[in-house]
């Protein structure tokens, strides 16, 4: 179950070889699950289960993160599994991330190639150096790529000071 830490946003995070647990047995179970294109939508996608200090900093850690990665891959190449089996007459599985927020990420079927392709982001690519798999030593399943970007906005503070944030977002994903 997704859950936000709202009143505990840095309080210790217990039992969390129980939430990794969790989310692997999730991630086995995605076989089972029933995608089906939203109406006038390209894509389904399911957004990570977990309570979100296991994955955000600073309640983390390199070794949860890849391990809660390795459950979206899993779910994302079982998904691939049963796009190849389904009647859609075009199916391909990704893993959305968004770092270092891993919260916001999420395991999406495309129903739509020029969609799909749109993730591919051809701008402010990111280095091979920063690749999730490099950071987080995994590896990827076969017939995936991963492709990032660094997105950065303007936000305002409460003094009216303006500040640059940033996050990569990265399409972990079934080749085109």
């Amino acid at each position: 179950m997704r859950r936000m830490s709202i009143h505990r946003a840095y309080a210790k995070v217990r039992g969390i070889r129980r939430h990794l647990r969790n989310l692997e047995k999730w991630a086995e179970g995605a076989d089972n699950w029933n995608p089906q294109p939203y109406e006038h939508l390209p894509y389904w996608h399911c957004k990570i289960p977990v309570l979100d200090r296991l994955v955000e900093p600073p309640t983390t850690n390199p070794r949860i993160q890849r391990q809660v990665i390795n459950s979206l891959l899993l779910a994302a190449t079982k998904l691939a599994e049963h796009g190849k089996t389904a009647e859609w007459p075009y199916c391909r599985s990704a893993v959305l991330l968004t770092l270092p927020y891993l919260f916001q990420s999420e395991v999406t079927l495309f129903f739509d190639e020029s969609y799909y392709r749109s993730f591919y982001h051809q701008q402010n690519l990111l280095p091979d150096s920063e690749k999730p798999s490099k950071r987080f030593g995994f590896e990827l399943p076969p017939g995936f790529v991963e492709l990032g970007t660094q997105v950065e906005w303007d936000t305002e503070t409460e003094d009216g000071e303006i500040i640059k944030c940033g996050e990569q977002w990265w399409t972990l994903g079934q080749t085109i």
